[in-house]
């Protein structure tokens, strides 16, 4: 943050641009920077002091990925950082970038939903509460309809989990372990107290066991009333798979 009016130099060094601002805020890679007008209105400035994102919002936010921008009722919507689109207009109560893509986390009457850097909303606003969930090969959204998450564990509610953009469990299970991720993209669900497994998008084992493994190499281990057994992955057709 500087004081200001301030000149924009070129790459050769010569004077280019002189704007009367009174504050500016700059990304740490210098190439465009959050700027305020005489009249207290904010924008986005590129590196040469051309104005890239209109100087007319109550507030703007650069993200890692984007910019959130306030209108005058309070209201967000956000812009592409790379091209300085806006891709979701001034409509929603929040709106902040995900950690790990180029996609943003939506609020609109208390509700809140996903969506893509295209302007898509994968995830619907319907849900209560949204976080992320990052795993080693993985993106996704964890979203849940009256349950609330702390310290890893899961309070209350339905839960479900969208996956690269698309569901991969749905939410009407007490607790999704996104430990438990098998082939497939398998995850183990649990409802009414019995755990079972899901896969994109559909159920694809009822639950009815008192603890499960993820699948490995076609199997998994499971354990109901006191009995231990191994059952197959039912989303491969393997007869090689053998179970005593």
């Amino acid at each position: 943050t500087c004081a200001l009016p301030i000149w924009f130099i070129d790459a050769c060094g010569n004077y280019v641009g002189f704007h009367d601002y009174i504050y500016t805020n700059w990304s740490p890679d210098a190439q465009h920077g959050e700027v305020e007008s005489q009249s207290y209105l904010h924008g986005v400035v590129d590196k040469w002091g051309k104005v890239v994102i209109p100087i007319v919002y109550s507030m703007v936010f650069v993200h890692t990925n984007g910019v959130a921008v306030r209108n005058k009722d309070y209201k967000w919507g956000y812009y592409d950082l790379k091209k300085y689109k806006k891709i979701y207009d001034e409509e929603y109560d929040k709106i902040k970038s995900s950690l790990s893509k180029q996609d943003v986390i939506l609020m609109k009457n208390d509700k809140y939903g996903a969506g893509d850097d295209k302007g898509n909303v994968y995830v619907p606003l319907e849900y209560d509460y949204i976080s992320e969930y990052i795993s080693e090969s993985h993106h996704g959204i964890l979203v849940s309809i009256g349950g609330q998450q702390e310290f890893g564990y899961y309070n209350n509610g339905k839960w479900g989990l969208y996956v690269d953009r698309k569901l991969a469990v749905p939410c009407e299970y007490d607790t999704i372990n996104t430990t438990i991720v098998g082939e497939e993209d398998i995850y183990a669900v649990r409802k009414n107290g019995k755990w079972g497994y899901c896969s994109k998008g559909k159920e694809i084992i009822t639950p009815q066991y008192d603890a499960v493994t993820n699948f490995v190499n076609g199997v998994a281990t499971v354990r109901k009333d006191g009995e231990v057994k191994l059952i197959k992955n039912p989303l491969l057709n393997d007869k090689n798979i053998m179970i005593a």
